[in-house]
């Protein structure tokens, strides 16, 4: 009821939190880092739809260097929360270090 549902919010910011120290405690590693990217996208399966996951997934993949990934994440996180500017913005970021300068302006 109730209380399960206000507990939901608090589980999946302890399980992004997780992802994000298990990326950071990869030590360089591409196989742990993406383990960690694959518990985010698993935990984001058992919550409502929700913009965090994905926010959280991009930056972690942002720091890994993969950028077509962390853009797309991106643009999972855009299409739950389209009005929220800063995705946007990050979007055009990552954009513009894949070289896209036209698409990031869209963005912009």
């Amino acid at each position: 009821g109730t209380e399960e549902h206000k507990a939901a919010p608090s589980r999946l910011e302890a399980g992004l939190g997780y992802a994000e120290l298990r990326f950071k405690l990869a030590d360089g590693s591409q196989k742990e880092r993406d383990v960690a990217i694959q518990s985010l996208r698993a935990l984001s399966a058992g919550f409502a739809p929700s913009a965090l996951p994905a926010i959280t997934a991009a930056k972690l993949l942002h720091a890994a260097g993969r950028l077509g990934d962390a853009a797309r994440s991106l643009g999972r996180a855009i299409a739950l929360c389209p009005t929220d500017a800063s995705l946007y913005a990050l979007r055009s970021k990552v954009l513009l270090e894949m070289g896209r300068g036209k698409a990031s302006l869209e963005d912009w």
